[in-house]
């Protein structure tokens, strides 16, 4: 158990790696330089902040996570985004919360959850 909890860190650690490179990729048009890294997600998103903060230099982190959540769950939210910000979106699929349920109020599971 604990290696796989290992396991799932390192992922996380890898998916906002593997972001933030798209922070710095060359564009061919002019765009502001950005100030803050907006990290939504889940438990695995508040798990891979405290290795990503160091990487950011003077950039902000901006936290915007709760374990648990579904994508659904950010939905109509203030995440505090600017023009300035790189937005980094850490989700595994939780589909316990009640965005995630049907009209009887029971889980999605399966293709059901797949599709929303």
């Amino acid at each position: 158990m604990r290696n796989q909890g290992r396991i799932r860190l390192n992922l996380a650690a890898g998916t906002v790696a593997f972001a933030l490179l798209g922070v710095g990729c060359a564009s061919t048009t002019t765009r502001q330089s950005t100030v803050s890294v907006v990290l939504v997600g889940d438990s695995l998103a508040e798990q891979a902040a405290q290795y990503l903060e160091p990487l950011l230099g003077a950039k902000t982190l901006v936290p915007q996570y709760f374990g648990g959540t579904a994508a659904c769950d950010w939905l109509e939210k203030d995440l505090q985004i600017t023009s300035g910000s790189a937005v980094v979106i850490s989700l595994t699929g939780n589909s316990m919360s009640p965005c995630m349920s049907d009209c009887s109020g029971a889980y999605l599971q399966g293709q059901a959850a797949v599709e929303k």
